[in-house]
């Protein structure tokens, strides 16, 4: 078997390239994409997209959210570096926009602890199962 990471598991990647992909177990970060600002964001983009799906759904509403954070922070903390650089170390579990619970470390990365195992059959990238992993 082939392991690849999130960058082959992307929607249009994996059906534009169906054959050479089949068979290959891939992973990204699993979300919680049932939530009702999830939907929202998905119907909002599919509308400015000419009903295109989301390819990348994990990176588009964390770049989606992360536009949101920097906006909360420029209202909280004006801008100042200094008092965003030490919100953001402190952030936890902020539910702000689209993507949930997001907890960032002192370096300002985001700690994530559950990813999707998928495996690529007949042009879809299949959700197998979701681990954790304890942070």
């Amino acid at each position: 078997k082939l392991l690849t990471a999130e960058v082959l598991m992307g929607d249009e990647i994996v059906k534009e390239n169906q054959k050479i992909l089949e068979g290959v177990i891939g992973f990204d970060q699993a979300f919680d994409d049932t939530t009702e600002a999830f939907k929202r964001f998905t119907q909002a983009y599919k509308t400015a997209n000419n009903n295109e799906e989301l390819s990348y759904p994990f990176y588009q509403t964390a770049l989606y959210s992360e536009v949101y954070l920097a906006k909360e922070l420029l209202e909280k903390e004006g801008n100042d570096g200094e008092k965003m650089q030490n919100a953001l170390s402190r952030l936890s579990n902020w539910n702000g926009s689209v993507l949930p619970n997001v907890t960032l470390d002192a370096n300002g990365d985001i700690l994530w602890s559950s990813f999707n195992v998928k495996n690529v059959r007949s042009g879809k990238a299949e959700k197998v199962k979701v681990f954790n992993i304890q942070l």
